[in-house]
């Protein structure tokens, strides 16, 4: 008897919680007032370490401000460096609004395109790659990762301008093509929420421009990839090189993969609805929590592998010349 009892229970209780989860996203005011203790001392906690690497950015920007002469290379130094704090901010925004997520993410998705175009420019600049003699020995290593395994039977031409100018150009590329995506995507949303067929829109929109984005993400990749096994086998040694690239490569995967896996695991029912937040919303949010105390390693580490001298690095490409 207890037994037929006890099961209509939990499925009531599951039915209410069910019915409690919206599939709207919801506001600010909702997930504030929906907050248990455990919760308001979480985003207090994340809120906090947004507002320490946004005062560690800022120190790090005044810093470069004042050794820096180039604003070219000081604009380089400053997209690069702020990287951390600056997605520590749009993920706080994000949590506190969830229903400005999407532009936030969108924001997110642009700087990062600018960022690799800007890591790359640094990587190259700092090599001294304008006096570069590209001598006989040099050479361009194609086989290297992400795409190593299927670039096996390339050959490793010789470095040479035109080469160096195709490496820029394969992060140029994602520079300029996340806006562009970026306002083609909110151009469907738009039209999506008008005629109110958003759901729709929203599966074309992931199917089609998450294939293009993640090629031109690749496509980057690979190109700093190729640029960085250059600078360190043909330049003078640069101070934390193989650390700043692992750093670069660890922020783009945080910031374009996770989202997905979380969209993914929230659609297999693995992510649970915790009202107010549907799946997908609590799929969001925890990406957000999650890229808040990242990037604030990233701000950390980064302060710690870009505040090397500026005449030290002069005083090697004198010695080089």
């Amino acid at each position: 008897m207890y037994p037929s009892i006890s099961k209509p229970a939990r499925s009531m209780e599951n039915d209410t919680i069910m019915l409690n989860c919206s599939l709207k996203t919801p506001t600010a005011i909702q997930v504030v007032t929906a907050m248990d203790t455990l919760a308001l001392v979480l985003f207090v906690t994340l809120t906090t370490m947004a507002a320490v690497a946004v005062a560690v950015g800022a120190e790090a920007a005044g810093h470069f401000l004042r050794v820096e002469s180039s604003s070219v290379q000081l604009s380089r130094l400053l997209w690069v460096n702020e990287a951390g704090p600056v997605l520590t901010i749009l993920a706080c925004v994000g949590m506190w609004v969830p229903r400005a997520a999407m532009f936030m993410d969108h924001a997110a998705s642009i700087y990062v395109g600018c960022y690799l175009h800007s890591f790359m420019e640094l990587m190259l600049s700092e090599s001294g790659n304008e006096g570069w003699p590209f001598s006989r020995w040099a050479t361009l290593r194609l086989r290297t990762g992400p795409l190593c395994c299927c670039c096996l039977c390339l050959p490793n031409p010789r470095l040479t301008s035109r080469w160096l100018t195709a490496l820029r150009c394969g992060t140029l590329q994602t520079a300029i093509l996340r806006p562009l995506l970026v306002l083609f995507s909110l151009l469907v949303w738009a039209e999506g929420m008008a005629s109110g067929n958003w759901e729709n829109a929203n599966s074309m929109l992931e199917s089609v421009l998450g294939y293009v984005l993640g090629a031109s993400t690749l496509l980057a990749i690979w190109v700093l990839s190729m640029a960085f096994f250059i600078v360190r086998n043909f330049t003078l040694p640069r101070p934390h090189l193989t650390a700043r690239f692992a750093l670069n490569q660890v922020l783009v995967l945080f910031v374009t993969l996770q989202s997905n896996v979380l969209r993914k695991l929230s659609s297999a029912g693995i992510i649970p609805c915790i009202p107010p937040f549907s799946r997908h919303a609590q799929a969001t949010s925890m990406d957000h929590q999650l890229l808040i105390i990242e990037m604030f390693v990233v701000t950390l580490t980064s302060h710690r592998l870009y505040r090397h001298p500026v005449k030290q690095t002069e005083a090697a490409l004198k010695i080089r010349a």
